[in-house]
């Protein structure tokens, strides 16, 4: 009985070190299908390479040459040619080019596992304005891209959608009140503040120039019939807000909508406001597009619109995009189509 404890204890260790022969295993399949993946990218310096100078083209506004050059060498049939597609019609809209096309692009090169195209495909979602289904799949885009690492416009859009997570709102309020970021997320989550707070901030979104939170600080919290309300409702409308201008043909004064107007223009004067720092395009706009006017109200939301998430920039090597022809044939075309 005795000679047969050894043998005991060694039968009992042997199965006792299943569970990590099988553990081991289980990380090493856990390993090699994280890394091949689909949605694992794999860089290539190449294609990145390429890619560059796809952005450089299409930055300088030789939008033609950079589309021949997709079609050609290592990015052909690539992840980052279906993604730079996307890129350049988005931004440099041909009549045979509808939206669902560039969308399908740039869902195309997120399906391959391109991350900076999941978060560039959220903001198409959410700006299209002609889709009512298009904000939930922009809100799963925005998670799936924070998922995969922390970025700053996937919290934004992530925000705008009024489905923000707590900890996203709450790393958006740690940052400076001047934030562009942080403004936009506080005119569309300010009802996860308490009144008094989600007051003050909407009103300091509203002094920015956010059309939207100019909307939101009239309607929530002031009087509704008051002149103050009234004023901020007509600034609203004059910025394009469609749910303002429907409100201030019925209810607003021309004395009003006309002071609305000038507080308008002088934000947009003035550097210190986001409403500002968009207008400094109007400066070099092209002689042939004479409404300096129409420019300056409605410069933050073109703005907004023609402006290319971090990510996007960052994987088309272009440093600052607002100061490229590209951006500037954007707000051209916006402006043209008023």
């Amino acid at each position: 009985m005795v000679q047969d404890v050894p043998n005991y204890l060694a039968h009992v260790e042997a199965r006792a070190q299943w569970p990590l022969w099988i553990l081991l295993l289980l990380i090493g399949l856990g390993g090699a299908a994280a890394y091949f993946w689909p949605e694992r990218w794999q860089p290539d310096a190449d294609r990145q390479r390429e890619l560059a100078r796809v952005g450089a083209l299409f930055a300088e506004g030789h939008a033609t040459k950079a589309l021949v050059a997709l079609d050609m060498g290592p990015l052909r049939g690539t992840a980052e040619a279906a993604f730079a597609w996307g890129v350049i019609r988005y931004y440099t809209p041909y009549p045979d080019y509808g939206r669902y096309t560039v969308q399908s692009w740039l869902r195309d090169a997120a399906e391959q596992g391109f991350p900076p195209a999941e978060i560039l495909l959220g903001w198409a979602l959410l700006l299209d304005r002609g889709c009512k289904n298009c904000t939930g799949e922009a809100i799963q885009r925005f998670q799936k891209a924070l998922r995969r690492r922390e970025d700053r416009d996937a919290r934004l859009g992530l925000a705008m959608t009024w489905a923000g997570f707590p900890t996203h709102l709450d790393l958006l309020l740690a940052e400076p009140v001047s934030d562009e970021a942080r403004l936009m997320a506080l005119a569309f989550r300010s009802r996860d503040l308490d009144s008094e707070l989600g007051a003050a901030m909407m009103k300091r979104s509203a002094e920015e120039g956010w059309s939207v939170a100019q909307f939101h600080y009239a309607t929530r919290f002031l009087d509704r019939g008051g002149e103050e309300a009234m004023l901020w409702l007509a600034m609203a409308a004059a910025q394009g807000d469609a749910e303002a201008a429907d409100m201030v043909k019925t209810e607003v004064d021309p004395a009003i909508r006309a002071e609305a107007e000038r507080r308008l223009l002088a934000m947009a004067a003035s550097l210190g406001t986001q409403l500002g720092k968009a207008a400094r395009w109007c400066d070099r706009r092209p002689p042939s597009l004479p409404d300096d006017k129409r420019c300056r109200l409605h410069a933050l939301e073109d703005h907004i619109i023609c402006r290319l998430p971090r990510s996007t920039s960052d994987a088309l090597g272009i440093a600052v995009f607002e100061e490229t022809e590209a951006y500037s044939r954007c707000r051209s075309t916006r402006l043209e189509a008023s």
